[in-house]
């Protein structure tokens, strides 16, 4: 169900407070000599499996998070109408859920970035409206789905420096969170 207070200030300071800590990171990234991206996700690498809690803050270049920062703050948004709880939840799950599937599985290099919460949001929101099937949950899908069809573009390997794999356990993910949310609701009688 949707939160009954769409506008609620929470949803917003929740998404707007993650960006600003993403903003933040990469200021100290970038007076740092972007050296905190040295502890980015490397796939096998022990080393770096606590990036899992992490990776998706940090970022290449002013860029890269100017690139992620609007459709992450849309999105997130989109998620956080359910409330500051899920949003919290969804985004912690999105990026450790994928975090260990890259590590798992992806190419050896260092995967950093938002996007991976872009792609789980997408995937959230769209597998929502799947299992919902309210009016609402069905509209919102249909905007994300036009607005941000170009997404299934990073859903394949076509540049070493964008990380494929990252978009798709994130997008994965998103739709696994949706499906747990969607079985821990209590079922309404229909009327």
């Amino acid at each position: 169900m949707l939160n009954s207070k769409v506008t609620n200030i929470s949803c917003w300071k929740s998404v707007i407070g993650l960006l600003g800590f993403m903003w933040l990171i990469h200021l100290v990234n970038l007076l740092l000599g972007y050296q905190l991206n040295q502890f980015g996700l490397v796939p096998r690498s022990i080393n770096h499996f606590t990036a899992i809690f992490y990776w998706s803050f940090l970022h290449g270049s002013f860029d890269h998070l100017l690139t992620n920062s609007i459709p992450f703050t849309i999105l997130g948004l989109l998620v956080a109408v359910r409330g500051s709880n899920c949003f919290f939840l969804t985004t912690l799950f999105i990026s450790i859920a994928s975090g260990i599937v890259v590590w798992l599985f992806g190419r050896t290099a260092i995967h950093i970035g938002a996007s991976v919460l872009i792609y789980g949001y997408f995937g959230f929101l769209v597998s929502r409206a799947w299992f919902d099937r309210s009016p609402i949950s069905l509209i919102i899908a249909l905007i994300v789905v036009i607005t941000y069809s170009g997404l299934i573009f990073g859903l394949f390997p076509n540049t070493q420096q964008v990380s494929w794999e990252g978009h798709l356990a994130g997008l994965l993910s998103g739709g696994l969170m949706a499906w747990l949310l969607y079985k821990q609701t209590p079922t309404k009688k229909q009327l």
